[in-house]
């Protein structure tokens, strides 16, 4: 992340929510809700069971599964996920066994 807003020239800020309600109108909208900027896509569901287990996983008073799912299922290390070419090239690198 450092790597990332060194290069960046101007002022910026870097927030985190856990939720859309944590956010105030302006950020919102700036975010979520402006038609000009938003990706909609559609969700179906074709097993609702299985939906219904992974959303008790996920939002569910069972903190060890949560962690359990998230820890087995969630790779946020994956290079996609990165903003950043140089940083992306850098973990593949690595991933290779190149020296960086």
């Amino acid at each position: 992340m450092r790597e990332i807003t060194e290069k960046q020239k101007g002022s910026y800020v870097i927030q985190r929510y856990k939720g859309l309600g944590e956010m105030n109108a302006d950020q919102l909208w700036d975010t979520t809700m402006n038609p000009k900027t938003r990706m909609l896509c559609r969700v179906t569901l074709d097993d609702a069971a299985e939906a219904e287990r992974l959303i008790t996983t996920l939002m569910g008073d069972n903190i060890e599964a949560r962690k359990e799912y998230i820890s087995k299922h969630a790779n946020f290390n994956k290079p996609e996920n990165l903003a950043s070419s140089t940083v992306k090239k850098k973990n593949l690198k690595h991933q290779n066994g190149e020296a960086s």
